[in-house]
């Protein structure tokens, strides 16, 4: 069941998709432009053929950085968080397993996961890491 916070027509979909470990993109069946945020119709060419696209989640660090404010619900500080460039050319922010051993360019994994809030979390993997 997800939370009330995630009541919202247009997201639904993706909160659906996160809780199973699945994640989705926004793509315009017009002009082909694929984004993360949905929006009911495509900014760059004001089509409403839009729709929603699985993705594989593969994709390379484009940056990163550490996190040092408690921010778990167990008040746990420190985590780094990637810039993903998925393979369809998004970039989306993700938590990164492992700590901050990760470098600009490394091969990475997306996937949903749920945090101890019970809430998905976005977490990115080394393509090697098995993804359950």
């Amino acid at each position: 069941m997800l939370k009330p916070l995630y009541d919202d027509p247009l997201t639904e979909p993706i909160w659906e998709a996160a809780v199973d470990g699945r994640v989705l993109l926004h793509r315009c069946d017009a002009c082909g432009v694929v984004r993360v945020y949905p929006r009911p119709f495509c900014i760059g060419c004001q089509s409403s053929a839009v729709r929603f696209v699985p993705s594989e989640g593969s994709g390379v660090v484009y940056a990163k950085t550490e996190v040092y404010l408690p921010t778990r619900a167990d008040g746990a500080a420190g985590h780094a968080v990637l810039l993903v460039e998925l393979d369809e050319g998004v970039r989306i922010l993700a938590k990164a397993d492992g700590g901050a051993a990760w470098r600009t360019g490394e091969a990475v994994r997306v996937a949903y996961e749920m945090g101890l809030d019970g809430d998905p979390v976005l977490t990115a993997h080394r393509p090697s890491a098995s993804l359950a």
